[in-house]
C-alpha cells in the first residue's frame, strides 16, 4: 500500500549476496569480561528495585495508560529490535585489541553502545591520531561484518508486534546511529519486508540530532503528533524530544517518556482501537 520500502532514503533492495555464516563455529564462549558486563547490565538495563516485581508490573499496564491515533511507528536499533551488547562489546574490543590498544572498558563500551562507529573509534583512540586512523583503516578494510552480526539477538515478540502493526496500515521505520552495518542486519533477520523505511548515519547527522526522525516523518508525509519514537537510550529520548513525537522507554524507566514497555507487544496498548 505505501510501497516499496526504502533504506537510506532509497526503495530497499530485496535480495543481497550478503549471506550470514551462523553456525557453531562462530559461536564462541563468551569471554568472562563480557560475561562481567551482561551480569551487571552495565546501566544500559533497567535498573532492578527493592519493589516486588508486580507493582512495576501495574505500573507498565495501569488502565489509565495513554492512547493515541498512530500513523507511524520509529524504532531504534540495538537495545530495542536486538539485544546488540555482545555483538558491540566483540566488534569493537576486536578492533581496539587488533591495532595495539588494550581491551575497552565498561564506560567505553556504554559509550560505543549508541553511538556511531565513527564516534565510537574516536571515542577509543581519542589520544592517539595515528591509532584511531589505523583502527579506521581497520574496520574499512579488514572486518568480516558476518563474523559479528550472528551475535546479534532479536528481541522477543519483535515480528508478531511489525506484523500487527503493518496489518492495521502503521507505517514503520527505523532511525538508528549505525552505519554500513543496518543494510545486512536487515536482510539477514528478514527485517526488510516490515519496515517502509530506514535511516541511518550515513544519510543524516546522527543521533540525538533530529533529521533522522525529520527525514522519515516528510518523505512519508507523516504528522509529528501521530507518530511514536520507540528508544532504550538517551539518546533516543533527545532525539525524539527535539522532533516533536511522542517516545516510548524500551526495558528502561529511568528515562523521562509518555509511556514504558518491556515487550514489544505491550505498545498495542497504547494505540487507540480502530
Amino acid at each position: 500500500m505505501h510501497g516499496r520500502p526504502i533504506v537510506a532514503g532509497v526503495p530497499c533492495i530485496e535480495q543481497s549476496n550478503v549471506k550470514a555464516e551462523s553456525n557453531e563455529k562462530n559461536h564462541k564462549t563468551p569471554t568472562p569480561f563480557l560475561l562481567d558486563f551482561i551480569s551487571n547490565s552495565i546501566k544500559l538495563l533497567p535498573m532492578k528495585t527493592n519493589q516486588p516485581e508486580t507493582q512495576n508490573v501495574i505500573l507498565n499496564t495501569a488502565p489509565e495508560r495513554a492512547q493515541w491515533q498512530i500513523d507511524c511507528v520509529i524504532y531504534d536499533c540495538d537495545g530495542v529490535l536486538f539485544d546488540s551488547l555482545e555483538t558491540n562489546y566483540r566488534l569493537y574490543n576486536h578492533i581496539a585489541v587488533s591495532v595495539g590498544r588494550h581491551p575497552i572498558s565498561e564506560d567505553e563500551l556504554h559509550f560505543c553502545h549508541t553511538h556511531t562507529v565513527f564516534e565510537s573509534i574516536h571515542r577509543l583512540f581519542q589520544d592517539n591520531e595515528e591509532l584511531e586512523k589505523k583502527a579506521l583503516d581497520y574496520w574499512k578494510n579488514d572486518i568480516d561484518l558476518n563474523e559479528f552480526l550472528v551475535y546479534l539477538k532479536m528481541e522477543p515478540n519483535l515480528i508478531e508486534t511489525l506484523t500487527i502493526l503493518k496489518e492495521k496500515g502503521i507505517l514503520l521505520a527505523i532511525s538508528t546511529n549505525r552505519t554500513t552495518t543496518m543494510k545486512h542486519i536487515m536482510v539477514q533477520y528478514g527485517l526488510t519486508p516490515y519496515f517502509d523505511m530506514v535511516v541511518t548515519a550515513l544519510d543524516v547527522k546522527p543521533k540525538p540530532d533530529p533529521e533522522s526522525v525529520k527525514k522519515i516523518l516528510q518523505t512519508l508525509n507523516i504528522d509529528s503528533e501521530k507518530v511514536l519514537y520507540i528508544g532504550d537510550s538517551e539518546v533516543d529520548q533527545k532525539t525524539a524530544g527535539s522532533s516533536g513525537v511522542k517516545f516510548i522507554a524500551y526495558k528502561n524507566s529511568e528515562l523521562a517518556a509518555e509511556g514504558f514497555i518491556d515487550d514489544h507487544l505491550d505498545l498495542l496498548a497504547y494505540l487507540l482501537s480502530d
